[in-house]
């Protein structure tokens, strides 16, 4: 008897381990929270970040800024290197009234990537919804040098500190 318990253990074993490289071939080749920043094509991007971030951008684009940050909680501790997910934490937060975290959220997003331009324009906003105007011009004075030929996000730096503009709708 225990000659056969063994020889069904090992029969078992082995037939599990003949299944596990399909398993293995089944994932992507960037499979298991792979981190490659230097994408810079839309779908490259889109593949980094996955379908958890673009439902998250889809309810921050609706305004739904509460499930928004709730979703970024785990998005963030999941890809803490990610600028981007950060920023967006930030600015739910920022729209939830929570100026004092939308700050550091701000600031990590700007640790990863220091030229991140949304990150520099939500912050310029926040600096402006804190009455720290001269700031937000700083700000703007950045983005202004990162983009000698113009963009989106300072023009929309600009606009919300002139006061003709709100934070234009999102170019996620």
């Amino acid at each position: 008897m225990n000659k056969t318990w063994r020889t069904s253990l090992l029969i078992l074993a082995l037939g599990a381990l003949l299944a596990l490289p399909p398993l293995f071939a089944a994932q992507p080749a960037k499979a298991f929270g792979s981190d490659d920043s230097s994408s810079t094509t839309t779908d490259d991007k889109d593949k980094k970040e996955g379908k958890a971030l673009r439902d998250i951008r889809d309810l921050l684009n609706r305004g739904e800024f509460e499930p928004a940050l709730t979703a970024l909680i785990p998005y963030t501790a999941a890809n803490p290197d990610d600028a981007d997910g950060w920023n967006l934490r930030g600015y739910a937060s920022r729209k939830l009234g929570r100026f004092d975290v939308a700050f550091s959220f701000y600031e990590r997003a700007l640790a990863i990537e220091p030229n991140h331009k949304g990150a520099l324009e939500y912050l310029g906003e926040l600096y402006v919804e804190t009455g720290q105007k001269d700031t937000a011009l700083s700000l703007l004075a950045r983005l202004e040098g990162l983009c000698p030929q113009g963009c989106a996000e300072a023009a929309a730096l600009k606009g919300f500190i002139d006061g003709t503009g709100e934070t234009a709708a999102r170019r996620w």
